[in-house]
Formats: structure tokens, C-alpha cells, sequence
């Protein structure tokens, strides 16, 4: 097992790497499940006509209805193959002429000498023609579980069985239902040999070249466009005020909604002004004054921009309130043991100092440094000096003012839950992290074509609601109340 290890795997994505090669077989299936024995019948005369033909074929090739399959035939069985269908007259069953414009769309495809009878009755390529029949069968097709897919992966198989290329051990379960297989077995019958044939096709299929199915999708940029979503699937503008509001309209509910924060701020505003900072040791008052205030001083601004009002706008906003409340909590919780506020002020003080010493850094480099430069370094140096001078500050580099994570402050806290299910997603959009970019900047292309990709959504209004912008209140108000709660109990004082 351990040489496994090192062993040479291939992972195959079906849409991507193996659907084009498909195309034949696929189209010829897309009509339903009666054509899989229609299908497998005009496989086996296709072998029979070019049997005398392919003697001397490398011994892992079998005409499996890939275009890749076709590609490989020498000119005699060509030639054979097509003198057949046109002397059945089924040439136009085995090539439907929608098949013929798609092929000839594209150079080199494997397989075009499939439509070369086409081409000699005048057809010339039309792409219309070909994304109208394609994009059907593509967009049945593109699910490796899905019934095209999966039917076309069995025919793979029927094809290497009667090759002699697979063989099979005792017991396994769903070769009896095989004969019966797909047209008189039930449900759960047919699951249970859909997965088997899926498994055995991921497993011995044979691996096509990557050189067509590269060119298939990059071309289909070229020769078909981007389909945006309708725009019934786009978010519309539509406010929805709270339920528990009795605002009828966006006005009032906005006004009510600033009303509430200003309250917000004058609760905390009259605490913060009327309760003794302990003028001999501030640390204590100004640091939880200063994170709350802050907190409040963003609710006030943000709920006067409903633009704002979603994950993706407000998230910084969540994310900080939150974290001021971890932060204002965990200050609290340790203060019995070791007060952290002056820690808290000299970590942010060295972060200053930092800058401040950059920006001297830069200005050094120049020979003419501008005069906004200067300024901002003189600002940096009387914001640095004012408590310590810098000269008996340091700078820590670390992950925090405390030693510890935001998640572990989190615990220590009884906050893990809000800082999974809140913080970290806030976290996350605020990072700019794939998630976030994904759901928000991109909308997917409705062209099966282009395998539903990515492409950037258009401007549209954003669909808002009270529902976040009362989170953050809700938020803002517990904070307020701890805070004055604190205050109240004793100013700067911790507990005894």
C-alpha cells in the first residue's frame, strides 16, 4: 500500500476533460433512455464495417464512439465507415448535420473527417446553428452523475467488455442486473448500476488527450457569448423594514433607526462624561471608553447608509463591533489577575511608533521630501510622545496586546459561538477571502458552453433588510449597557 503512495494518479474532470470527447456519443443519446440501445446498435455496425481495417490497431484502442476513438482510424476504415452510412442510408443519423456545424467550427477537432461528406454538399459552418443543437446536450451532459453522462460512460464499458478489455471477479453484485440495464430495472436497481459504472469508468476508462478538450472549451469563449443570468435572478431593490418595527416605510424606519442610535450615543455619552476617570491611573476608564466609543461612533454612521446594510458592505462593521466586545470582555476578564489596559495602549502606541519610524525612513531616501510628508511625520510624533516618550517605548510585532489570539479571547469569554457563526465569517469578508469574492462579485455565465463560469455580475441594487442593521444595534446596545454597567460600578477602579 505504501507504493501507492507514488504511484502516477490522474484525476479526470468529467466536464471539463472528457465531456468534449463525448460530443458524438452524447448527441446521439440526448434524444432519451430508448437511445442507448439505438446508440450501442449503430456502434456495433460501425465495427463490423471497419473490422478487416483495424487488425493491426494498438491493443488499448476500441471504437468507443469518443471523437478521439474516430481520430485514431486509418484511412481505409474511414473510408469504409463512410461508405457504409451513405450506402444505408443512415449518414445522416450517425452525423446529424447540426454535429457537422459544430465540428467544422473548430480547427482540429478529432473526428472532423466524420463531416467531411457535409462539407462536400456545400455545408459551411455556422455558429448559431451549432450553439442552438450543443447547448442542450452540454448542459444535460455537464453533471458526471447526471442519466447523458452516465449513459454515455456505460456504452465506454459495453464497448471494452466486448473488447475483452475488462473482466470481472465472483460475487460482484450488480453484473446480473447488466442484461437488464436501463430499460427493466426499478429505482433502486438502476442507482445501484449507475454507481457501479461510474466507479468502473473512473477507474478504467481510457485517458484522452488533453489537447481537444483545451481547445473545445477555450474556443467556445471565442466563438459563443457570456449569457448573464435574467434579471428576475438578480437581487432587486426592495428595504425591508423589521418586523418588529412598526415603521411602514423605508423614511421612517430610518428615522426611528437614527433616532435609537443617537440614543445610543447620549446613554453612552453621559456615562463617559459624568464617571471620575481616576485621573492618577486612566488606563482603565479610557481604555473601555475609547473601544466603546468607537463601537457607537460606527453605529452611528452606519445607520445612516442602507447601501450598508448587508454582509457584504457592513461586514467591517460587524466584525469590528464584535471584536471590540471580545476585546472589552476579556479586559474585564482579566483584570482581577493582570489589567491589561496598559498593555492595550502601549501595543497600539508601538504600532505608531513604527510608522512614525518608516515614514522618517522614507523621508531620509528623499532629496526633496513634500511638505504633507513632514507634516504627517510631525503629527506621527506628537500622537507617539504624548504619554511616553518614544524613546521608552516598544515596538511588538506579536498577533496581539495580550498574548492571545482573538479566537482564545473568544473562549475565555463565552464567546466561541459568536466568533465562529459572526466574527470569523465577518473575518472573512473583510479579508476579501475567495468565499466572499465568489458570492459577491461574480455571477455565473447561463452558457452551458462556457461550463458556467464565472463572469462579473452587473451593477444591480442591493437587496436590503432591517434584519442585519438590527444585529448591529442589538449588538451595539449590550455593549452600551455593559459599559455604563462598568462605569458605574466603580470608574477606573478594578475589583478588589
Amino acid at each position: 500500500m505504501l507504493a501507492m503512495g507514488s504511484a502516477p494518479f490522474v484525476f479526470v474532470n468529467w466536464a471539463r476533460d472528457s465531456l468534449p470527447d463525448y460530443l458524438w456519443v452524447a448527441a446521439q443519446l440526448h434524444g432519451g433512455k430508448q437511445r442507448v440501445l439505438t446508440t450501442a446498435v449503430q456502434l456495433d455496425l460501425a465495427s463490423v464495417s471497419i473490422a478487416e481495417h483495424v487488425t493491426q490497431m494498438p491493443s488499448e484502442w476500441v471504437l468507443d464512439g469518443t471523437l478521439s476513438s474516430f481520430e485514431q482510424l486509418p484511412e481505409p476504415a474511414r473510408s469504409a465507415l463512410l461508405g457504409r452510412l451513405d450506402a444505408t442510408g443512415t449518414y445522416e443519423d450517425f452525423i446529424p448535420e447540426e454535429l457537422a456545424h459544430t465540428l467544422a467550427l473548430y480547427e482540429g477537432a478529432p473526428g472532423a473527417w466524420l463531416v467531411a461528406p457535409w462539407i462536400e454538399r456545400g455545408l459551411v459552418a455556422d455558429a448559431s446553428t451549432a450553439e442552438d443543437w450543443l447547448r442542450p446536450i452540454v448542459a444535460a451532459a455537464l453533471d458526471g452523475r447526471a442519466s447523458l453522462a452516465t449513459w454515455s460512460k456505460a456504452l465506454t464499458i459495453r464497448q471494452l467488455m466486448q473488447a475483452g478489455r475488462v473482466h470481472f471477479g465472483e460475487n460482484i453484485g450488480f453484473l446480473e442486473l447488466l442484461p437488464r440495464y436501463p430499460f427493466d430495472t426499478n429505482d433502486d436497481e438502476t442507482a445501484r448500476v449507475e454507481s457501479s459504472l461510474r466507479a468502473m469508468f473512473n477507474a478504467i476508462a481510457p485517458k484522452a488527450s488533453t489537447d481537444w478538450p483545451r481547445a473545445f472549451w477555450r474556443s467556445n469563449w471565442r466563438l459563443f457569448e457570456c449569457e448573464w443570468p435574467d434579471a428576475h435572478d438578480a437581487a432587486e431593490t426592495e428595504v425591508t423594514p423589521a418586523a418588529t418595527t412598526d415603521a411602514p416605510t423605508l423614511h421612517d424606519y430610518l428615522r426611528d433607526l437614527q433616532s435609537r442610535a443617537q440614543q445610543l450615543w447620549d446613554t453612552y455619552f453621559e456615562a463617559a462624561t459624568t464617571t471620575s476617570p481616576d485621573l492618577y491611573d486612566p488606563d482603565r476608564f479610557e481604555v473601555l471608553t475609547g473601544l466603546v466609543g468607537r463601537a457607537v461612533r460606527y453605529v452611528l454612521s452606519f445607520t445612516q447608509t442602507p447601501p450598508m446594510w448587508t454582509m457584504e458592505h457592513g461586514a467591517p462593521i460587524l466584525r469590528a463591533l464584535l471584536e471590540t466586545e471580545i476585546v472589552f470582555r476579556y479586559l474585564l476578564h482579566t483584570e482581577g489577575d493582570e489589567p491589561l489596559y496598559a498593555k492595550f495602549k502601549t501595543y497600539g502606541a508601538g504600532k505608531i511608533k513604527l510608522l512614525k519610524l518608516h515614514v522618517e525612513e522614507h523621508i531620509d531616501s528623499l532629496d526633496t521630501p513634500p511638505e504633507d510628508l513632514l507634516q504627517y511625520r510631525d503629527y506621527l510624533e506628537a500622537v507617539v510622545n504624548r504619554d511616553i516618550y518614544e524613546e521608552f517605548q516598544s515596538v511588538n510585532l506579536g498577533g496581539s496586546f495580550s498574548g492571545v489570539d482573538t479566537r482564545r479571547m473568544s473562549q475565555a469569554v463565552g464567546m466561541e459561538s459568536d466568533y465562529r457563526f459572526v466574527f470569523a465569517p465577518a473575518s472573512s469578508n473583510v479579508h476579501g477571502e475567495w468565499g466572499v469574492i465568489d458570492e459577491n462579485v461574480f455571477t455565473t455565465c447561463a452558457n452551458p458552453l462556457h461550463r458556467y463560469h464565472r463572469i462579473v455580475a452587473e451593477p444591480s441594487p442591493t437587496l436590503i433588510g432591517a434584519s442585519f442593521v438590527e444585529s448591529i444595534m442589538d449588538r451595539a446596545t449590550d455593549l452600551v449597557q455593559r459599559y455604563v454597567a462598568e462605569i458605574a460600578r466603580g470608574g477606573n477602579t478594578p475589583p478588589a
